[in-house]
């Protein structure tokens, strides 16, 4: 999760798709995620592609007067001055009510499904008991050989056209192969 503080009354301006900060790699997929924020806030979810593979980094859009570092953050850089709160970051970013969500298209959906291929072959190589619903839930089969099942729900998603996030979710399971099999499994 990273944090991204903005003067107030440039919140919905510095939120939205395609104007997230600058990080490593370049974009491959955005999406606006504000319901996953207490009110006031907003949220955007991305892929970067970094070298070849992928990152995924959950922004959170707070203006100051909102603002706080949760007590188990780490703050790389503060030019506000913004006090911790006692909060853990799960406590603070489910506090009160949500921002309602913003429609999404199909495409977004299915490119949503293809980013979170990689974020499920991270299940497997830390041996998570989420992996096999993860793979589930984005409509591959949890029983049998994993890796196998991560490629097919590649293949599925080639057709929508978004080259860097399918290469690069390619790449990541070519190098889970590479994990002792009792680890991809």
């Amino acid at each position: 999760m990273t944090a991204h503080v903005v003067a107030d009354e440039r919140l919905d301006e510095d939120a939205v798709p395609g104007r997230l900060p600058g990080g490593p790699g370049r974009i491959a997929f955005e999406i606006d995620a504000r319901h996953n924020g207490p009110l006031g806030t907003r949220a955007a979810s991305a892929q970067y592609v970094v070298d070849g593979l992928p990152l995924w980094v959950d922004w959170h859009i707070h203006p100051v007067s909102l603002a706080h570092w949760p007590s188990d953050s780490t703050v790389v850089f503060d030019r506000h001055g913004i006090t911790r709160t006692p909060a853990t970051l799960s406590e603070y970013l489910n506090r009160g009510e949500h921002e309602p969500a913003s429609p999404n298209t199909l495409d977004d959906h299915e490119a949503m499904r293809l980013a979170l291929v990689p974020i499920a072959g991270k299940q497997l190589a830390r041996r998570s008991p989420e992996a096999a619903r993860t793979i589930e839930f984005l409509g591959g089969r949890a029983d049998g050989d994993h890796l196998a099942s991560l490629r097919e729900l590649l293949n599925q998603f080639e057709h929508l056209g978004r080259s860097d996030s399918f290469a690069a979710g390619h790449a990541y399971v070519d190098l889970l192969e590479t994990l002792p099999p009792r680890l991809s499994r």
